[in-house]
């Protein structure tokens, strides 16, 4: 019976050793899980952040663009041509919300600052041409029929040097009557940050061109 007995408690024991090892096992299964998926993780952990960086810059970007819009299209459509210039508040009339409520060509949207310079360039007559072909002349048709006659086809045309002038080109100086007056300006805004995020200086340049059209609506060219 004792012998029995000892066999009985050396099969638990056994047994016990074997659940421990098994206890253990899955112990360490569930350590060498964790530490693949901290590996795994680390990769789309980095390339997350990534995406939230590249959000953000994107964000600003059009942030940017939107500024560029707004006050762009209020030169164009709502100051006169002879008061554009580079000392025009530009956050007065980009017609967004300025977060520090200050005029001083800067518009704080979202916490980040926008920094807004104009350079205005005017654009002389003499420096605005025009091209044009005069009409070739073309002798009337002696029949009713529906080829041309000799020498009226089109090749005939654009060979005869006396009827076929070549272009003609004109300066805007040469054919206005205002003399002291000019009818374009070049605009180019810039619109400057800097990313929150990374720390690096950024910008965007935007131009665009103003014609002078109320000279030639009012009092013709």
């Amino acid at each position: 019976m004792i012998m029995k007995t000892e066999k009985f408690i050396g099969h638990e024991h056994e047994r016990f050793l074997h659940a421990s090892w098994r206890r253990g096992l899955s112990l360490t299964e569930i350590v060498v899980g964790i530490a693949l998926f901290v590996l795994a993780a680390i990769p789309s952990f980095g390339y997350l952040m990534s995406s939230v960086k590249q959000t953000a810059a994107t964000d600003m970007e059009n942030t940017a663009g939107v500024i560029a819009s707004s006050v762009l299209d209020r030169i164009l459509e709502n100051v006169d041509y002879d008061s554009v210039d580079d000392t025009i508040k530009l956050d007065q009339i980009s017609g967004m919300t300025d977060e520090d409520g200050s005029d001083n060509n800067e518009l704080k949207v979202k916490s980040t600052v926008f920094k807004l310079e104009l350079e205005v360039k005017v654009i002389a007559n003499d420096k605005i041409e025009f091209g044009y072909r005069k009409t070739p002349y073309i002798k009337r048709q002696s029949s009713d029929s529906e080829v041309a006659d000799s020498g009226n086809d089109i090749k005939s045309i654009k060979n005869d040097a006396k009827r076929w002038n070549t272009p003609v080109k004109l300066k805007l100086s040469q054919i206005t009557k205002h003399k002291n007056r000019t009818f374009l300006k070049e605009i180019m805004l810039v619109v400057k940050w800097t990313d929150p995020v990374t720390g690096r200086a950024r910008s965007e340049k935007f131009v665009t061109m103003k014609a002078n059209l109320s000279l030639v609506e009012q009092q013709g060219g």
